[in-house]
Order: structure tokens, then sequence, then C-alpha cells
């Protein structure tokens, strides 16, 4: 025999006392071993389920964007037969502003600003128009509002 056999044989020996020696620990072992296979075979089943619940619940979603996209779609022609049917009933006249480029509602065919812009245009003309006497005794008014408004702060402060 050569070293290496006598070797193997030495230590087949001392597993075969081990084994002997420690005859519940090994059973042990064995349970502790057949447990942990029973958890791993469980994990595994529930991982298949997960996966097979994700992959449904991804047809699900699916489904539901092109049923969204379709309603949009819907939802966007309702409104354009809405207005349709504002124009023909009310005479409201869907336009764009000029100022801020947002669609709005009139009555009038010749309206060209939404509400907001319309008061700033009104006021910029309001302004333009001024005499140059009038424009003076606007700044005075706002001048004297000023300092009014400055001596009650320090006042109250």
């Amino acid at each position: 025999m050569t070293e290496e056999e006598k070797e193997a044989i030495e230590t087949m020996k001392r597993w075969i006392e081990y084994e002997k020696q420690n005859k519940d620990k090994i059973n042990k072992a064995n349970e502790l071993i057949e447990i942990q296979e029973t958890v791993l075979n469980l994990i595994q089943k529930q991982d298949k389920e997960i996966e097979h619940w994700k992959k449904g619940f991804e047809r699900e979603l699916e489904d539901n964007r092109k049923n969204t996209c379709e309603l949009l779609k819907q939802d966007l022609i309702i409104r354009e037969k809405d207005k349709q049917i504002d124009i023909l009933k009310n005479h409201i006249h869907y336009k764009k502003c000029k100022n801020c480029g947002q669609e709005f509602r009139a009555k009038r065919t010749d309206a060209q600003y939404c509400k907001k812009c319309s008061t700033k245009v009104n006021n910029g003309n309001y302004y333009k128009n001024l005499s140059p006497e009038q424009k003076q005794k606007r700044r005075e008014q706002s001048k004297l509002y000023m300092r009014k408004l400055r001596e009650r702060r320090k006042n109250n402060v």
C-alpha cells in the first residue's frame, strides 16, 4: 500500500469512530438538513408564485395603460364636440389670447385677449392716453401715498 492509501484508510477509520461516538449529533444534523431543505423548497415555491403574480400585474398594468389612452382620446373628442355645441347653441367662440396664448371663451367674435390680459392691455392704454399734466398729477399722488405709508410703518414699529 502506498502512503496515500494508508492515510485514506486512517481517515476513514477516524470518520467511523467519530460517527460511532457522535451518532446523536449526526442524526440531529440530518434532521436540520431536512428542515432546511423543506424551508428552501417553500421559499422557491413562493418565489414562483410571486413571479406568476408579477407577470399578471404587469399584464393588467399594460391593459390599464391602453385603456387610459383610449379614454383620454375619447375625452378629447367629447371636449371638442362640447365646444362645437357651445359655438352653435350659445354663439360662444373659442379663441387664443394674443398676449399669453391661452385658449379662452368669448361671446364676441372680435375678442383678442383673455380676461387677465385684457385688464393689463386696457390699463396700459389708459396710461398712454393721459395728458402730461394728468401723468404728473398721478405721480404726485403716488408719492404722497408712499410717504404716508412709510410714516405709518415708522409709527407702528
